[in-house]
Order: C-alpha cells, then sequence, then structure tokens
C-alpha cells in the first residue's frame, strides 16, 4: 500500500520530533553554583560557622557554538546543615522568567526563562547568574551540598531549533565547622593547667641547678 506524501512528511517529522527528545543534544551548556559571588569566577566551595549566611548563585554558561532559547533549572540543598531563607530569579539579558520560583524540603524550583523573541535566542559564549538562594548554617559541622537539578518532569534547556539540550551540572560545598562551646573552652583551658604548671616547676627547678 502506497503511504499519502503528506502523512510519510507526518511521520517523518513526528519521528524526528521523538528521536531528538529521546536524546537531548549534548551542547556546551553548564549550569554550576558559586558560593562567593562577589569574588570573581565560579568559587564552589566555602567554610563557614553555625549561624553564617550562605549565598548560593546559580550561574548558567555556553561554552560551544550552540543557541539558547529558554531553559529551566532547579537547585537542591542539604537540609541537614542548611537553612532556606530566599530564593530570586534573575533572568539573562535577552530573556524574561516563564515560570515562579517555589522552594519544597529541599529543592528550589524553577528557575526558568524563555528568550524575548521565540527562537531566536542568543549563542555562545553567554555567561550569567540566572538566580541566588540564600541560607542559614546549621549547627551540624560538615560537609554540605548545594547542587543545580533538572528536574525530570518539568525543567529542560532548548536552542532555538527547539530541540533539548543536555546540561552538566555542577554541585558546590559548604563546610561548615562549629565553634567551641564556651563550657568546652573551659574544660579544655582546665585540662592544659597541669600541663602548664609541670612546665614551669620543670623550668623553675632547672634555673636554681644552674644558679648552684
Amino acid at each position: 500500500m502506497k503511504i499519502p506524501s503528506w502523512q510519510a512528511i507526518m511521520f517523518g517529522t513526528c519521528s524526528f520530533g521523538m528521536i531528538a527528545f529521546a536524546n537531548p543534544l549534548q551542547a556546551g551548556l553548564v549550569f554550576s553554583i558559586d558560593l562567593d559571588p562577589n569574588t570573581a569566577g565560579v568559587q564552589n566551595s566555602i567554610s563557614v560557622q553555625p549561624g553564617d549566611s550562605v549565598t548560593a548563585a546559580l550561574v548558567l554558561e555556553l561554552t560551544e557554538a550552540t543557541s539558547l532559547d529558554s531553559y529551566r533549572i532547579s537547585l537542591r540543598f542539604d537540609t541537614a546543615g542548611l537553612a532556606f531563607n530566599e530564593a530570586t530569579a534573575s533572568p539573562l539579558s535577552g530573556f524574561r522568567n516563564n515560570s515562579s520560583v517555589q522552594h519544597s524540603g529541599g529543592v528550589v524550583s524553577a528557575f526558568g526563562a524563555e528568550s524575548l523573541q521565540i527562537g531566536a535566542g542568543p549563542s555562545a559564549p553567554l555567561t550569567g547568574v540566572i538566580g541566588t538562594v540564600k541560607f542559614t548554617a546549621l549547627g551540624a559541622s560538615g560537609m554540605f551540598v548545594v547542587e543545580p537539578w533538572e528536574d525530570p518532569v518539568f525543567d529542560g534547556s532548548f536552542d532555538n531549533n527547539f530541540l533539548p539540550l543536555a546540561p552538566t551540572l555542577q554541585s558546590g560545598a559548604v563546610n561548615i565547622s562549629a565553634v567551641p562551646e564556651p563550657s568546652s573552652m573551659a574544660l579544655l583551658a582546665l585540662s592544659l593547667l597541669p600541663l602548664l604548671c609541670r612546665k614551669k616547676l620543670r623550668g623553675t627547678s632547672v634555673a636554681r641547678r644552674s644558679a648552684s
């Protein structure tokens, strides 16, 4: 049976679309976490103490010859060491927000924007902060991860041909060092006192022997 030309064209178009969405392009799109936005470059680690404020900037970068029509990405963090305060989306120049940022548990979603002219977004090179999240460091000591996360249902990035892009996701680490409590410091000082006294007595006896 001969297939009509219009059906062949539709079948080919749908097949191409299904293949494209099943196999995202391996493009030079990178989402990373900058834990010190006031310092040049992306700082993916920071050391803080309990109670300190932590600002995580979500950075988008196009590093290869590709275009970007729209993006949507989320952020995950370790609730054992970080308490969420607030989040702000800041779309790149030439883009407009197409979603509202929301927080639930250890996820902040969704930082999303689309180009002002659909299908005519910018091309690489392109770098900028697309959002910031502020935390408070909790009392637990250790290393706690903050990372970009692409929700398989809601998130995704597309080029100007509306083909999906497969971004590289680079996480950050917040190192929290608990400050000893005053009582602990007092106990430490008392434990060192006998050693200091012994050292002083030893020095005094040596001095007397030298004098005699």
